[in-house]
């Protein structure tokens, strides 16, 4: 069995070809390949770089309406709290004496009677 070297290039399979014995070309062409291929590296760095700043971009929002959404919940906890304590205190002015449940015991008396008279007049 026999080899015969083809190709050699610099780096694996996307570098600059140094040797070929099949294809010769004039310095001309390799500085042109040369060229090409720098400009295409400077161009895959470029996009790169757009891309992870986007990326961080991304990432900064979603965190910034994370944070928007926890302060929205951190307020409304706060203003059940406050309403709760409200709450607390009206409360602590009932005493549980006679004099408290006056208007209650007026209200559903009122509200028996008129459900009764109701009933009558849908009784006749």
């Amino acid at each position: 069995m026999t080899l015969k070297l083809l190709k050699i290039e610099d780096g694996l399979g996307k570098g600059e070809t140094i040797f070929h014995s099949i294809k010769n070309k004039s310095e001309d062409e390799k500085e042109s390949l040369r060229k090409k291929f720098f400009e295409k590296e400077q161009k895959k760095m470029k996009n790169k770089e757009i891309q992870e700043a986007n990326v961080q971009r991304k990432v900064d929002e979603k965190a910034e309406k994370i944070r928007a959404k926890n302060a929205k919940y951190e307020d409304k906890k706060e203003a059940r709290n406050e309403d709760a304590e409200d709450e607390i205190e009206d409360k602590s002015e009932f005493d549980g004496a006679d004099e408290d449940f006056e208007d209650f015991d007026e209200f559903t008396e009122t509200k028996v009677a008129a459900k009764k008279g109701s009933l009558k007049k849908i009784k006749r």
